[in-house]
């Protein structure tokens, strides 16, 4: 296998490492014919024009431009090296180094043991590589820094960076410029270090343990074993390579590299412990622990790239791995008799000494996919994050990322020449040439990229049909994640947090947000009518218009324009990032001020109409309060809560001055208040007032929360994967493993409990199998409904089944022979499906087909349950609650008594009968003797749920199978074929004989598939604590359900699924 890898990796290499030399060749004659580095901005030449073979996309955007950014340097720490950086804790973590206060305070606006405490210090320490070995002539710092999350721009920033050699200097960003650039081109150069070799310890080293465990337990043949190979492609390439050219004496790092090849081992051995350590490097464990993610010390980080990424990568990975182990481990009891899986396990704990691998024997599915997952995220992810095509394009771009310093760290500040401790242009050339070779741009021709990690036909031939699937499904939902990052754009800042065409793109979604969007935009663009209207004589000529009266109109009509536009603007363009919402919130204010700067002036223009100069004195007061608003919007000095009373002062001061001209008129007694029409006036403050209350109090989405989605919960999910949020505490799922998840019972976790608000306990006070509340109660119903729901009763009274269909085509055929052209199926269908639950609830038929009507009780009873549902969705929303109570019909609170009447009725009728056939009352009767297991309020409230719950949900299936066999003409031939070549009579077709029919049986999960009984899932609750599902930690008290009209439609979990296709 070593050699196979190898070989095959010295293929794919040749014509880069080739490629990489020329190129080589042609970038030193670049910068030696502009005659050398001779500034900072000259390593710029090395890379303009060259490398576009080895490295056709080439340098990541900003590296340049942006080189010397604080804001970029901090954020290669959340991104392309994410792996150094860990949160300070404010009591268990002392403070590394000291930095004074003075200087702190000065950067920050307060001391470094009040960041600590508040939880906003971050720390990376590369200390050890000043003990490190080095080559000769390249030296090294061993660079320890601070990291703060500033409290006014909500940015993370650099704060300090000590040298730990020489002198130990201690830089910030208040230095020199050039003292402040070396500082970082340091500590860049330990981080570079850092990540190269770390991923050596973290993925490689990690990855061939666990696979060589397997190799030496399961056989070629098994399906675990075929997963890991594929997820070891070349892996085993790497190490005898490196030994041979990269870690050699002499060899490529030591060219490069300040640390020599013996220094690498070193950090392998001592980094090992804590990288290669398995569970605890899980994805979001790893994050959780250094207090990146979920920290409960400290505010959560405003932007962190590669966790914003790699949480979209990971679920689409783990959703392979689950549906592949699901094929062939159903229970977690054929896991535990997989002896080769558990030999595995036992070597990778025992031999092979896996730190911190899940202990044998292995008893969940879960933990093995747990465990698939990781080495997948390994191999195609977190290496990919630190090593492949990364260092060349942003951690070792020059002139700030070098591999070695080629002059000793300063032994004191005031640095007038960079260029010293930087390679020159040979040893330039040379690092990038050795960065280049691990780009390997051909991967994308040869389908070699992490969209084809699973898209083996060895891997999927061997597997089942669902490996197939999942790999479709696997491409399909990696490319969206692409073409979501790629429709990324930077800004003028370089930052990169969201798509502006995905933002406008939204408004034609459906949700509370762009309904909030539209309400201004439309109005934004009525007020522009209108100004344009105002604008042209040939348009409002008609009227009579001053020019002084126009320009007033005007003045009104744009500022209305400008704010709503601008509001509309913000609110469309909020989700793209935080800072440009920041900007854009700053916009939204600003029209607000152009609309109360405009409004005021065209009212004081008007209500001194008489008095000119006095108007047009309070006209200037009123604009430069308009203006100092502008300024202090605008202004950054004024940004942060220190000038938050500032801001306020200014908005308060151009409220006053519009109220100022209506006070003058009101206590001269020269003037009068007829020119400001004061009704209007008030009127006009008091929407103002509530306008202002409605935006602050974010009503109507604060209050009902995703009502605009509860339509569209499939949209949700086919744009934005199977886990969405359609409410603050409410997620959908249209996962599979979902509901094992949710509705399974798990030792030592606690139970999901159903979400109360949908349980309505029957007029009696009872509550049915449907809607007890507790999951004991629940059972104990279903306990004693079993029996009669049992192969064995159902049997028993085929006949009875037979009498009702046989009448059902009967009374079929008698319509159509009387001349009926177009049947309502959906009626005929509930008038069995009622009559035989009927049978089966009370012992005696409803007689609908008899009659040819609906019976009355079931017709009050489906309109009870769609009133139910009604009353149940208003609980979420208070004042139609309430008015729904005060107004509710008194024929809907009589019917509930009607139907439980009607129930008593025939409970009491049914008991009354000693007979011993098998339906419904007589298991209850047999098995619930004297009530001890279930009341009689809770038989007759039970009783009644099911003539729905069987009867209008069958109808509702036989409808659209029936349906469905129409349109899909082809299906009905092949289903008609199967069954008049299985049987020679009606005779012969019963429950048992129809078992054997293939394509019947694929047909009926067919249809279930496309019309599931519910369509929505009845949410649970996360017990307290919090608990996983899908692979996803939720937080105690999160309302969960599993959306099976989304999940069965969905192109995620079926090919075509809106196709019927009983084949898949």
């Amino acid at each position: 296998m070593v050699q196979q890898h190898q070989g095959k990796w010295y293929e794919d290499a040749a014509w880069l490492v080739k490629t990489a030399s020329e190129e080589a060749v042609a970038a030193l004659a670049a910068i030696q014919s502009a005659g050398g580095i001779k500034k900072l901005s000259d390593y710029q030449i090395l890379y303009d024009g060259q490398w576009q073979r080895s490295v056709p996309t080439g340098i990541a955007q900003g590296v340049f431009t942006n080189f010397s950014s604080d804001l970029l340097f901090t954020m290669e720490r959340l991104s392309t090296n994410p792996y150094a950086i860990r949160r300070l804790h404010p009591t268990a973590d002392a403070l590394p180094f000291q930095l004074d206060d003075e200087t702190a305070t000065a950067l920050t606006g307060t001391r470094v043991k009040t960041l600590h405490e508040d939880g906003r210090l971050f720390f990376v320490d590369h200390r050890y590589q000043k003990d490190y070995p080095t080559t000769e002539g390249k030296y090294v710092a061993g660079c320890q820094a601070y990291f703060y999350l500033d409290a006014d721009s909500n940015q993370m920033l650099p704060l300090a960076i000590k040298t730990n050699v020489g002198s130990d200097l201690i830089y910030t960003p208040l230095d020199e410029e050039n003292d402040w650039l070396l500082a970082k081109a340091m500590f860049n150069q330990n981080d570079l270090f850092h990540g190269q070799i770390y991923h050596l310890a973290n993925s490689h080293a990690v990855a061939e343990i666990v696979h060589q465990a397997a190799l030496r337990t399961m056989s070629g043949n098994h399906p675990i074993l075929a997963l890991l190979d594929r997820l070891m492609y070349q892996a085993y390439a790497i190490r005898p390579v490196g030994e041979a050219v990269l870690f050699n004496e002499g060899g490529f790092f030591d060219q490069s590299f300040a640390v020599s090849n013996r220094g690498v081992r070193q950090f392998a051995t001592d980094f090992y412990p804590i990288a290669g350590a398995f569970r605890s490097n899980y994805f979001e464990e790893n994050l959780r622990r250094r207090g990146l993610i979920n920290s409960t010390y400290g505010p959560d980080l405003p932007h962190f790239p590669f966790y914003e990424d790699a949480s979209q990568i990971l679920p689409v990975i783990r959703r392979f791995v689950q549906s592949f182990v699901d094929a062939y481990y159903e229970t977690d009891a054929m896991l535990a008799l997989d002896w080769e899986v558990q030999a595995w396990v036992k070597e990778a704990n025992g031999p092979a000494m896996v730190i911190d691998f899940p202990a044998a024997p292995l008893e969940k599915v879960g933990t093995l996919v747990d465990i698939i997952t990781h080495i997948a995220w390994l191999g195609g992810v977190s290496h990919h994050v630190l090593n492949s095509g990364e260092p060349i394009a942003t951690s070792g771009a020059l002139p700030l990322h070098p591999a070695a310093l080629y002059a000793p760290p300063p032994e004191q500040k005031g640095v007038k020449d960079l260029l010293r401790f930087l390679p020159n242009e040979q040893k330039s050339v040379e690092q990038i040439a050795l960065l280049a070779r691990f780009n390997r741009p051909q991967l994308v021709q040869s389908q070699e990229t992490l969209l084809h990690m699973f898209n083996d036909k060895t891997l999927l031939e061997r597997g089942r049909r669902e490996a197939d699937f999942a790999n479709e499904r696997f491409m399909m939902d990696m490319r969206k994640i692409s073409e979501e990052i790629n429709a990324k754009t930077f800004d003028e800042e370089g930052l990169c947090q969201g798509s502006f065409r995905s933002c406008f793109e939204s408004l034609w979604y459906l949700h509370n947000e762009s309904v909030n969007i539209w309400s201004h935009l439309s109005v934004g663009l009525l007020f522009l009518a209108l100004t344009i209207w105002a604008s042209f004589p040939a348009l409002h000529g008609s009227f009579a218009f001053k020019d002084a009266d126009l320009r007033a109109f005007q003045t009104y009509l744009l500022g209305a324009t400008l704010c709503c536009m601008f509001s509309a603007f913000y609110h469309c363009v909020n989700c793209h990032s935080e800072h440009v919402s920041r900007r854009c919130l700053k916009l939204d204010y600003l029209g607000i001020a152009c609309n109360i700067t405009s409004t005021c002036i065209s009212a004081t223009y008007f209500g001194l109409y008489e008095q000119a100069e006095l108007a047009n004195f309070y006209i200037a007061i009123i604009l430069a309060c308009g203006l100092a608003v502008f300024w202090a919007l605008l202004d950054p000095s004024a940004d942060g809560p220190r000038a938050a009373k500032f801001r306020a002062a200014v908005f308060i001061a151009l409220g006053g001055s519009g109220f100022a001209p209506i006070l003058h008129a009101a206590l001269s007694p020269s003037l009068t208040l007829d020119g400001f029409s004061l009704e209007y006036v008030v009127a006009q403050s008091a929407f103002y007032l509530l306008g202002t209350a409605f935006y602050v109090n974010r009503i109507p989405e604060k209050y009902w929360s995703g009502v605009f989605d509860v339509w569209t919960v499939k949209g949700l999910h086919d744009k934005y994967g199977t886990i969405v949020r359609i409410a603050p505490d409410e997620l959908s799922f249209t996962e599979g493993s979902a509901w094992k998840d949710i509705c399974q019972p798990k030792p030592g976790h606690g139970p999901f409990d159903k979400w109360t608000i949908y349980l309505n306990p029957s007029v009696n006070g009872a509550y049915s199998i449907l809607t007890s509340p507790t999951r004991q109660g629940h059972a104990r119903i279903r306990r004693q409904l079993n029996h009669g729901f049992s192969d064995k009763a159902l049997q028993a009274q085929e006949s009875m089944f037979q009498s009702h269909v046989d009448l059902l085509i009967s009374r079929i055929r008698e319509a159509i022979s009387s001349g009926q052209q177009d049947l309502n199926m959906f009626q005929w269908y509930t008038w069995a499906t009622s009559d035989i639950m009927g049978d089966l609830a009370f012992g005696e038929s409803f007689r609908c087909l008899d009659n040819g009507k609906d019976h009355r009780w079931i017709s009050i009873l489906i309109r009870q349950f769609q009133a139910v549902v009604t009353i149940t969705s208003f609980r979420f929303f208070t004042v139609p609650r309430k008015l729904f109570q005060w107004y509710m019909p008194a024929k809907m609170l009589e019917q509930p008594r009607e139907i439980h009447k009607y129930a008593v009725e025939k409970v009491d009728k049914r008991l009354s009968r000693d007979t011993e056939r098998p339906d419904f009352v007589y298991y209850l009767q047999r098995e619930n003797k004297d009530n001890t297991h279930m009341s009689r309020a809770e038989i007759d409230t039970t009783l009644s749920t099911l003539i729905i719950a069987g009867g209008e949900t069958t109808a509702a299936f036989l409808s659209c199978i029936t349906f469905y066999l129409v349109q899909y003409p082809e299906v009905l031939r092949k289903l008609e074929s199967e069954i008049r070549t299985t049987f020679k009579s009606e005779d012969e077709i019963n429950a048992v004989s129809t078992n054997k029919l293939v394509y019947f049986n694929a047909c009926v999960k067919e249809g279930l598939r496309l019309t599931p009984a519910v369509p929505f899932g009845h949410p649970r609750v996360v017990p307290p604590g919090g608990d996983e599902v899908c692979g996803q930690h939720l937080p105690g008290g999160t309302k969960l359900s599993v959306m099976a009209w989304a999940m069965y439609r969905s192109e995620r979990n079926f090919k075509h699924a809106e196709t019927f296709d009983p084949e898949r």
